[in-house]
């Protein structure tokens, strides 16, 4: 009875052989089905496995984000040398950073943009004045009075170069040891006149046999030949050898006489910063001439600076304390390699990041402001980046977790304007937070949905080909029959 009943609902009624036929057209057809199917299980298989990218806009405050932003930078100003350049942090709760140089690093590169080399360690950077002018100030003092009481004289002097006596003179001192070191002044530039009686003593000292002679510009009267050795800032004191009329080195160290006679000494007998042994060596090569390279130098400006999570601005200066600036002759110019923000206790592992590691190394690629170049138009201008930052967390699932990756995307507007007179121009990264953020996550197929869709490719499959196939097969038939 039991087995009667079973038998009286089986969907799958068994055909005997002998009532099977066999055709080609259902041969072909039953292979292009299981391609057909095959193909479509591998593109419902690949979407089960990687989902699909799904994005919700949510408060910040509910992501789990950081109170703070990492700001990574990467920008390189082509005409301001690095010893003039420091970095400055503010923001709206009143925060304020002056020549920030904790994971700050600046780089010394040539006109075209190659990379030469750090400075020196003798040179005083902005951040290092506080430290030095203690020493200045004392022996500018003493030697103020010793020149007031003629308590000290010597043989030497320094000689006053005009610009058509500066290159003869120059060539008039080409022998292997020689060296001619000038100072490059402006006589307003309160730093020049503090250097006056310094350079007097050191050129007293050096006295005028040689083998190193000191000289000077007055910068105001010979605006020509400043600008052809690219002065930017006062005092500039540079060194020339071999009777080239291109600077051999600069000096920006402690502006004593034991400092100055020390070092120019050092630079007679061969020695050289190992940035300008570089510089020299790419003008050789550019060149094929054995001879200090012409044009200025700009600096490669790179950080990785934590900052608070408000409105705040990245401020880069064009500008030192140790010396006096004639505004009109600051070029803003730069290039942008790299700006990024991150979350600074987020971290680059995780599920989170093998799932989303190619969209957020194409979004690092891809940044608004990454290797662009920005010309300054006019010198005296200086150039302002309007960031709007908004966050955003790649996460698993729509429920934010502590394995989500925080990150910032950021749209840019860059505008250039002019600064007052007496303000040096600067290159800014000025930055405001959205209070909307955006929650991206993967969101992946269930597998009874996965099992569903695949029972119905091969059963939509079978369907239509079985249909196809009879279509085939009765039009083949019936031309038989004809």
């Amino acid at each position: 009875m039991m087995r009667s009943f079973l038998n009286k609902i089986d969907m799958y009624k068994k055909i005997p052989d002998e009532l099977y036929i066999t055709s080609f057209s259902g041969s072909c057809m039953s292979i292009v089905g299981l391609l057909l199917m095959t193909v479509l299980f591998i593109f419902e298989f690949n979407d089960y496995m990687t989902g699909t990218l799904q994005r919700d806009m949510v408060l910040d405050e509910t992501l789990k984000h950081s109170d703070y932003l990492s700001a990574v930078f990467n920008l390189t100003v082509t005409d301001m040398p690095c010893v003039f350049v420091s970095v400055d942090v503010t923001d709206v709760t009143g925060t304020t950073r002056q020549n920030v140089t904790k994971n700050v690093n600046f780089v010394r590169v040539n006109h075209r943009g190659a990379f030469l080399g750090r400075q020196h360690e003798d040179e005083v950077d902005p951040e290092e004045h506080a430290e030095v002018f203690e020493a200045e100030d004392e022996e500018y003092t003493q030697l103020m009075e010793a020149l007031e009481t003629g308590e000290f004289s010597g043989e030497g002097h320094s000689e006053v170069l005009t610009s058509d006596s500066f290159e003869p003179f120059i060539k008039s001192h080409a022998k292997p040891h020689e060296l001619v070191f000038v100072d490059f002044f402006a006589p307003w530039c309160i730093w020049c006149q503090r250097l006056e009686p310094v350079w007097t003593k050191m050129s007293q000292m050096l006295g005028d046999k040689g083998p190193i002679h000191a000289a000077s510009v007055d910068c105001t009267a010979n605006a020509d030949l400043c600008a052809s050795q690219h002065i930017r800032a006062y005092p500039t004191m540079l060194m020339f050898r071999h009777g080239e009329p291109h600077p051999f080195e600069t000096y920006h160290g402690e502006r004593t006489t034991t400092a100055l006679i020390d070092r120019v000494r050092q630079v007679a007998r061969g020695d050289q910063t190992n940035a300008d042994k570089q510089r020299l060596k790419l003008h050789m090569q550019d060149t094929g001439a054995k001879k200090p390279a012409e044009g200025g130098e700009g600096c490669r400006v790179t950080g990785r600076l934590r900052v608070k999570k408000v409105p705040g601005s990245i401020r880069i200066n064009l500008h030192s304390l140790r010396y006096s600036y004639d505004t009109l002759l600051i070029n803003a110019s730069h290039h942008i390699d790299r700006v990024w923000f991150s979350d600074p206790e987020g971290t680059l592992a995780g599920p989170a990041f093998k799932i989303f590691r190619e969209d957020i190394v194409s979004r690092w690629q891809s940044a608004p402001l990454n290797d662009k170049h920005f010309i300054g138009h006019q010198n005296h201008y200086s150039y302002v980046h309007y960031i709007k930052l908004v966050a955003k967390s790649l996460a698993l699932s729509n429920k934010p977790s502590d394995d989500d990756l925080h990150m910032h995307s950021y749209s840019a507007v860059s505008t250039e304007h002019e600064v007052p007179i007496n303000v040096p121009p600067f290159i800014s990264l000025q930055y405001d937070i959205s209070p909307i953020a955006v929650l991206e996550y993967r969101q992946y197929t269930p597998f009874y949905h996965f099992l569903t869709n695949f029972m119905a490719i091969v059963g939509g499959v079978f369907a239509l080909v079985g249909i196809l196939e009879n279509f085939l097969f009765q039009l083949t038939r019936r031309k038989r029959t004809l």
